[in-house]
């Protein structure tokens, strides 16, 4: 099943909040 671009942004966003938490961390 393809994947929303709308998810794959969201995703997209959530992996970088991540990170940049991670960062700060």
């Amino acid at each position: 099943v393809p994947v929303p671009d709308q998810e794959l942004e969201t995703i997209a966003g959530i992996a970088k909040s991540a990170r940049i938490v991670a960062t700060m961390l």
